[in-house]
């Protein structure tokens, strides 16, 4: 599995997963809001941003790997050490896609911008009956 399949499924779990070296996504939630005067429902949503001060190894996602991949903690380092590395010399030519999570590019300055995958929020009118 790629490094993405498993920061997807922690971002489910953790507010925050650092990728050692690179970065960290952050997740943010927000809450239902109902507006009764105006008959408008937001469902519960959550942001994801990506921080690129954040590269201390906080252990969370190479615990994670070396459980699902049956590998040492040593081991699962060296995993994302290597796909860190493939990840870095790609976004030196062109953008970097992490599936379901977004796309990365270097914007003009050489910093990393994250687009997160947004999927849809609807907003709903509902007719309150009194």
């Amino acid at each position: 599995m790629s490094l993405a399949y498993y920061l997807r499924e922690l971002l489910y779990q953790y507010e925050c997963v650092t990728i050692p070296d690179f970065g960290a996504f952050v997740t943010r939630s927000f809450p239902v809001e109902i507006d009764y005067s105006n008959g408008v429902f937001r469902p519960f949503r959550r942001e994801l941003t990506f921080n690129t001060l954040l590269k201390s190894n906080d252990g969370v996602l190479a615990h994670y790997m070396a459980q699902k991949q049956e590998l040492s903690y040593e081991g699962a380092l060296r995993l994302i050490e290597k796909e860190v590395i493939v990840w870095k010399q790609k976004l030196q030519t062109q953008s970097l896609s992490l599936g379901n999570l977004g796309e990365m590019r270097l914007n003009a300055a050489k910093k990393i911008e994250f687009l997160a995958q947004f999927w849809p929020c609807h907003c709903f009118t509902l007719n309150f009956v009194k």
